[in-house]
């Protein structure tokens, strides 16, 4: 379904929000969406 480079990029995503969400838990990033570039399965 997915390549491994997709699930890597989906993952470094992931650990980026969790540090930001751990990093300042009242935060900005609460208040606004999270976006992501838009990606291509494959």
């Amino acid at each position: 379904m997915f390549g491994a480079d997709h699930i890597e990029t989906l993952l470094e995503r992931f650990a980026r929000l969790l540090t930001a969400m751990t990093a300042e838990p009242t935060g900005r990033w609460r208040r606004s969406t999270y976006s992501m570039p838009p990606s291509t399965p494959g």
